[in-house]
This record gives structure tokens, sequence and C-alpha cells, in this order.
């Protein structure tokens, strides 16, 4: 989180330069150079426990102060013009406090990477060893993911200072935790203690050899004679600087056989083609904001976890030498993107070029990063110099920072002209109206995005069914149960929520909306709680169990009910009233921006998830959602109490729903009153509110069948929900890697929000959706490939959880599609109600896929819910297909299609 956050402070502190982020980016790799060697020999010197205590407490520390010392400066801004002293005395201490955390980071990764991984994996295969040394990295790259897009999205949506805070708070209530875990393992695995004690034998022996050695040295001083005196002190003397600690760590690395594969690895830091400080801070110069270049990043870590997987396979099949000479050319190629983007024009697409070419290349890069074999006593020292030859390297990327500060030099071929003045101040004021809206619609689901995020109902989503299984082992029964209580709430109330959210004003719905939601969670995970510390319940007090599912599937059935009511006072009313009077591309964007903060929101919470239940216990995980649940309440009010105040527009519109829901109340006096039976039954099914609501939903012919054909796309099981995820676990598949393919599977949906307007903005809104659903369906075919090699059960669930993260490219296009259509054609006073049902519908049908769940409830006849599932998508497609017939007359340009084949000869 400091790696990503220091740059933006930087750029905060002093704007229009990077000069200040250079000075740091230098500090940090000089003191890495330099002592690198050392922390290597001094990890060496001491125990394994030393190194830990001394590790954590530094690294905590110096991470505290540095964040401290940020703060100082925010809060002062003025220093750098009035009081210099001051605010060098606090950069200074940021420099020197950073290096010294990063250098006690250096002394763990050495000690965890270069020394445990070693010695756990002694005396077994050799396989072990590089799926060891691949997981290691894939937890480091999933921190890279997940740190950056978290403090992305603290700076972009509350504040820098806010980030700041955080920093300086996790490194104070962190760094018990850390150094419990770290204990548990050294106590844990006997080999580790093992070494230990020869590590501690091997220092006393070396110290009895040091102290005879400069004693017969000094006797051979002695009894020589003049002419040897000379000879023997230079002797010495050359032995003695061969003896220093940095001299002989440097000659020790030289004489090991991966000098230049070790060399070009270190050449790979020479570089700002990565999200370090320099580019970081060139592209919040360049205007990209902190949560993009946040979520960049995230994706960045995304396709370094998949080398991570990716590696091993690969080593296995063509050897370690062959896999690096692959993977660094294919990083090679992967950044001929970033060269194009100099010749590019635009500012926009230049630095999305930019930011892809270095994400596609982490592919390559971490695959090459993944080896090296060095001897037993020689490991840590080895370590220490790579890491210090990679930080030489890396200081000479900021030396060229500090050489070319201005960011304008990223690109040379740029030139400023006045034209491009004028057509830059033109763009600025149409960029600073449309900006207002999208960070306006960013402001409105900044609640959601935090409740949504910190383990409330994406997580509890991805969680519920891991607790289920773990409750009863091989059945669905508890899993599809609560999915059908769930489904079925929605299903019945959807229509009624959606009614609700119509009357009552904002406020109403907000206050409602978040106090029912936090307090079911918080009911349902200590429910959770209770029946994951006393397992016997089931068989020793039956009612007690039972009370207590009842009492899970109720809370949990609320607390997406309220969410329903957020969902639909936001996707539905806020958006839409906020972008009116707007051009349409406005509505467009926001969708798109609503539905990626959504999506990334599904991408953290399971992968965050998964993580806790594997590495720590999956009751941890249901304290974790208490606990956020009981603390994120206020601050989720507050955001959203801040945009309804802080948009006019809102309130106003919030005011008009007030009266009119006065004026239904009490109707006028010329309203005739009729008495016959069939008068009272007529108005009773008119009034009744859940008819009426299935009676306007019908009524908009524009938008039944898309709505339908969206629907149907619930009554599936190929997606990352209860029902998928349990069979994987049955599967034998960990819990980490469903969470972190549930999290690319939401990386995926996330690029559709990228890729939607820009194809809505092309082809239309009717277009984009006729294709998305068909390239849905054409993804899904890995899927039913799947149950054709189910004697393969990894093969199987990979190519089923490989497509299922496909398709979710074209899913949520298809979903933006279908909601900016209702955004269009149903009226003002329609459109909650309308969202209500359309909510209700889907539930419905997902309720089916739970009914199926209970009807085929053996987790090895999985298969055939996947083949029901991928008929059901082609009719949805189907459906959408006739909507498409109906309006347009046509689905495709036959008569392009037919020249465009009758000139194909020619041109070839």
């Amino acid at each position: 989180m400091w790696e990503f956050s220091v740059a933006l402070y930087m750029i905060k502190v002093w704007p229009e330069s990077l000069l200040l982020a250079a000075a740091y980016g230098l500090s940090e790799s000089a003191s890495m150079a330099i002592f690198g060697p050392l922390i290597g020999h001094w990890v060496d010197n001491l125990s394994y426990i030393q190194v830990l205590k001394i590790w954590l407490l530094s690294q905590n520390l110096s991470f505290i102060i540095a964040g401290s010392a940020v703060i100082a400066i925010l809060i002062h801004p003025e220093f750098m013009s009035t009081n210099r002293v001051p605010f060098f005395a606090f950069i200074v201490i940021i420099n020197i406090s950073g290096a010294i955390g990063v250098l006690s980071t250096l002394a763990g990764t050495i000690l965890v990477e270069r020394e445990w991984v070693v010695v756990i994996s002694k005396s077994q295969p050799p396989g072990i060893l590089t799926n060891m040394n691949s997981l290691i990295r894939r937890i480091d790259l999933s921190c890279k993911l997940f740190a950056p897009v978290i403090s992305g999205f603290i700076i972009s949506f509350v504040s820098l200072m806010a980030s700041a805070f955080a920093l300086a708070l996790w490194n104070i209530l962190s760094v018990h935790l850390q150094y419990r875990l770290l204990i548990s393992v050294y106590n844990g695995i006997p080999g580790l203690r093992e070494a230990d004690q020869k590590r501690a034998s091997r220092f006393s022996v070396r110290e009895v050899d040091e102290k005879f050695k400069s004693l017969w040295e000094r006797k051979s001083l002695i009894f020589s004679d003049e002419n040897d005196h000379e000879s023997i002190s230079r002797g010495t003397i050359i032995k003695r600087l061969l003896k220093i600690s940095y001299i002989s760590a440097w000659r020790l690395y030289i004489e090991q056989d991966i000098v230049l594969p070790g060399l070009a690895l270190a050449l790979l830091y020479f570089t700002v083609l990565s999200f370090g400080t320099l580019m970081t801070a060139y592209l919040e110069w360049e205007g990209i904001s902190a949560y993009v270049i946040g979520t960049g990043r995230g994706f960045n870590a995304i396709v370094g976890i998949s080398a991570t997987f990716l590696y091993p396979i690969l080593q296995s099949r063509i050897s370690t030498l062959i896999t690096g000479l692959w993977s660094i050319w294919s990083q090679c190629i992967c950044l001929l993107l970033c060269v194009a983007s100099v010749f590019v024009k635009d500012k926009l697409v230049s630095a999305y070029m930019l930011m892809g070419g270095v994400v596609s290349s982490r592919l390559g890069l971490w695959m090459f990063d993944l080896s090296d074999r060095v001897a037993e006593p020689d490991r840590c020292i080895v370590g220490g110099v790579q890491n210090s030859l990679q930080s030489i390297l890396d200081l000479m990327t900021y030396i060229m920072g500090i050489v070319i500060s201005n960011p304008q030099s990223k690109t040379k071929n740029k030139k400023v002209c006045n034209k491009n003045d004028e057509s830059a101040i033109v763009g600025s004021r149409r960029r600073t109206k449309t900006t207002f809206f999208f960070n306006s619609a960013c402001k409105s689901v900044c609640g959601p995005l935090f409740s949504q995020m910190g383990c409330q109902n994406r997580m509890w989503e991805f969680s519920v069914g891991l607790y289920m299984i773990n409750v009863w082992p091989d059945s669905l029964l508890l899993t599809a149960a609560y999915g059908i209580v769930e489904s079925s709430s929605t299903a019945l109330l959807g229509p009624l929520i959606g009614q609700c959210v119509d009357k009552f004003t904002y406020v109403q719905v907000l206050k409602i909306w978040l106090f029912s939601q936090n307090l079911s969670f918080m009911l349902a995970g200590g429910s959770v709680i209770a029946v994951l510390t006393n397992p016997d319940l089931i068989s020793v007090n039956r009612v007690a169990f039972t009370a207590l599912v009842l009492l899970i599937n109720f809370s949990g059935a609320i607390g997406v009910l309220s969410t329903l009511a957020g969902t639909i006072l936001i996707e539905r009313e806020w958006v839409v009233v906020i972008s009116e009077g707007q051009p349409p591309r406005i509505l467009t964007n926001m969708n798109a921006n609503i539905r990626r903060i959504d999506l990334t929101c599904k991408l953290l919470a399971p992968v965050a998830s998964g993580f806790i239940v594997s590495f720590i216990s999956l009751t941890s995980s249901a304290v974790a959602l208490v606990l956020w649940n009981t603390l994120s309440v206020f601050l989720q009010y507050l955001l959203l109490m801040s945009v309804y105040n802080g948009i006019p527009k809102l309130e106003e519109v919030s005011q008009r729903r007030a009266h009119k829901r006065e004026s239904s109340i009490f109707p006028g006096p010329d309203q005739p009153e009729t008495s016959s039976n069939r008068a009272i039954i007529s108005r009773f099914l008119i009034n009744n509110p859940y008819i009426s609501a299935w009676g306007l939903y019908v009524k908009q012919d524009f938008v039944v069948l898309p709505g339908l054909a969206l629907a149907l796309l619930y009554f599936t099981v190929l997606s990352f929900g209860t029902l998928m995820t349990v069979a994987l676990e049955w599967e034998g598949i960990e819990a980490y890697i469903i969470g972190t393919m549930r999290g690319i599977s939401a990386a995926v949906g996330i690029l559709a929000t990228f890729v939607y307007p820009i194809m809505e903005f092309r082809i239309s809104t009717l277009r984009t959706g006729l294709w998305s659903i068909w390239s849905q369906w054409t993804c899904l075919l890995p899927c039913v490939a799947s149950v054709f090699v189910k004697e393969k059960r990894l093969v199987s669930a990979y190519l089923l959880m490989g497509g299922v993260a496909l398709s979710r490219l074209g899913l949520w296009m298809f979903d933006l599609s279908v909601i900016q259509q209702m955004q269009d054609h149903v009226a003002e006073s329609d459109r909650c109600v309308v969202g209500g049902v359309q909510n209700s519908l889907q539930s419905m049908l997902d309720l089916m896929t739970y009914v199926m769940g209970l009807l085929i409830s053996n987790p090895q006849d999985f298969w055939k819910l996947t083949m029901l599932s991928f008929v059901v998508v082609t009719l949805a497609a189907a459906l959408y297909s006739l909507h498409i017939y109906r309006v347009r007359k046509h689905l495709l340009h036959l008569d392009k299609l037919f020249s465009f084949i009758q000139r194909a000869p020619t041109l070839s």
C-alpha cells in the first residue's frame, strides 16, 4: 500500500514535477543497493526468531513514522512556501523511514523466500519447491492486487490524508497478527527448528575459527623476519578486505552459476514500465484518477498471479531454462504496446495503452522471476546481493527520473503549439462538465462500494456456500435451501420493494436500507460463528441447530432484500436523475462506472474471503463479516448523505416524490365511488401493489423481451455462485483458488465496463446487446466441453472456471445494455417499480436454479446442471434476437455481408 501511495503523496506535495517521487525512489533503491548484501549477512548470522522480531518491529514502526510525516505535510501544505525547514525535515523523515521499512521487508523476504521455503521442501520431490515458489509469488501478487485498488479507492472517494491514516493504523494493528502467524509456522514445522539449531552451531564454530586464525596471524607476524614482514602484512590486508562482509558477499555471488540470469533479472528493474512511483506519478499528472491507476495495478497483479499458475506447468514440460527464455521474450513483445503509446497524440488513449502494455508484460516478467538454486550456506547472502543488484538498476531509474523530472518528457514526440493549447482549453471545459457528473456517479455509489467490498453482500454471497458445505459435507442440500430462501424472498417481495422505494423519500430509503442490511448480516454472521464453533449441535441438539440454520437463512434473505432496495435507489433512480439534461453518453458512462465498482467489489471480496478461509479459518471469515458490518454502517450513511446534500437535483426530486405520495393518500372529492361487487374486485386487483407492479411491467412493451432474456441468464449454475462454489470445493479445489478465479471473473467483467461504452457509441445499445449475449454463449462452450472430460477432475474444473470467467465479458455488457434500454424507455414514475419487478423476475429464475440443486443435490451430477444452464442461455440469446428482429426488422446486414463475400476473391 505504501509503495503505491507514496508517489501520489509526493506528486500532491509538489505538482508538475516528478522530483520528490524520484528522490524518494532514489533513497529507497540506494539503501537497498548499499545495504542489501549486509542484510543478507545479517539474516545469515542471526537465528530465525531474532530475524522475525527485528524485521516486524522495524518494518511496522518505520511505516508508522513515514505515514505520520505524510499526514503532517498534508495538514500543513503551506510549509513548502512559508517554512522550508520543517517541510524538508518531514521529507527527509519520509525518505529515511521508507528506506528502513523496505530494508526490513527485504530481511523478511530473504528469510521466507530464500531460506524457509528451501528448508520446508528439503527431501521432497522437485515439484514441491516449484509449487511453493509459485504459491509465495501468488500470495505476494495478491497483496499487490488488493492494496493498490483499496488505496486508490480511498484516495479517490475519501481523501489522500485518509489513506495515510489507514496506512499508519494498519501497521499499528497488524504487527501482532503477523508475528503470531509466522511463529505458528515456525513452531508447526520441525524442519525449521532443526535448521535454526544447525545455524546456531555453525555460528559458534565460525567464531572459534576466527579467533584461532587471528591468534595464528599475530604469532606469524611476531616470528617473521624483516624481509617477509612487508609481504605478510600486504597479504593480511588483502585477506581482511576479502573478509569484509560487503566484499565477501559480492565475491560469493559472482562465484555462483546463476550470475547471468541474475543480471538479466536485475536489468528488468531499470525501467519505468511498471506501476512504480514514477509511472504512478506520471499517470496522476496525465489526469488518470487514483482508483483507475489502482485498478490497473490490480489487473497487473492478476496477470502476475496467472503467471504463478502457468509457471509450474511450463517448468515441468520444457524445463526451467527454456521457460525463462520464452517468458523474457514474451515480456519484450508485450511491451511493444508501451512503445506505440509514445506515438499516440490522445493523452487518455496513450495512458491506457501504456497501462495495458505493462499489465500484459507481467505474465512474462513473473514467470522469468520464478527460479534459482543456491547452496544452503549461501542462500541468504546471495539473496541479499541479488536484491542489492536489482536495487542498483532500480536506482538508475530514479536517477533518470531526477534528470528528466518533467512529466512531459515521458513522451518526447509531443509538441505544444497554439492550436493545441486552444483545443486543450475547449477540451478541458467539456471534460470539466462531464467530470462533474462522472464524479457524481462515483460518489453516489461510494457507500455501496464500502458495503459490498467490505464483506457484506459480495463476501457473504461467496462465503455462505463454504459455511453450509462445512456444516453438512457431501451434500448440497443446505446450500440449495439457503439459495431457495434468498431467491424466493426476492422473487416474492421484489415488486413490493420497488414500490416501497418509489413511495418513500430518498433519506427514508437510505436509513431503512443501511440499518436493515447491516443488522441482518451481523445476525447471519453471528449464527454462522455459533454453528461453526459447536459442530456437534447437528447430532446433539437438533432444535438449536435447526434454529440457527433458519436464522442464517432469514437474516441473509433480509440482507439481500435491503441490498435490492439500495440497488434500485442508486442504479435505477439516482443515476437517471443525475444524468437528466446531459448528453446520452453521460448515462452510458455512469452505468458502466457503477457496474465497474460493483464488479471490483466482486473481485476483492471473494479473493479476500478465500485467503482468510484457506490461511486462517472459516470461523475467522465470519468474525470479519460481523466486525465490518458493525463498523461500516455509519461511514456508509455519511458518504451517501453527503452525495444527497451535494446534488440539489436529488433533493428536488425527493420532495416531488413526497408531494405525489401525499396527493395519492388524500384523493380529491370529485372521485366517483362505486359499490358493486365487480367494481370492488377490480379496484382490489388494480390497487393490489403486487399485481399492479407486474401489470405495469408487462405494459412496458419495449423492455419485456430484453428483461426476460436477462432474467433467463439467472437460471444457471454457470457463475461463481453458491452451487458452483460448493461443487468446486467438493472436487478438491482450494478455497483461495476459487476466490482467485472468482476475482479473475470479476476482472473480466470490469473489462466489459470499459468495452461497453465504446461498442454502444459505435453500434448502438440494441446491437451491443445482441453481440454481447452471443459472445457469452460462445465463451460457455468450454463449460460444455468440461462435461466430457470429467474423468480428469482438475482439467474439467479449470475448463469450467475458465469458460465461466470468459463469459462474464458478454454477460455484463448485455446487463448494461438491458439496463440502459430500461432507463431510456421507462417513464420516471415507473422506474423503481419496474426495477423491482425485474429483480423479482431474475430471482424467480435464480430460485429455479436452487430448486434444481435440491432435485440434483449430488455433486457428482453437477454436469447435468451445467448442460441445462447452457440450454437456458441459448434460449435467452434467441429471445433477445427475436426482440432485435421486431425492432429493427433484421438481425444482420446481409447486403453488406454478401458484398464483402463477393469482394473477397478480388481482394485475395
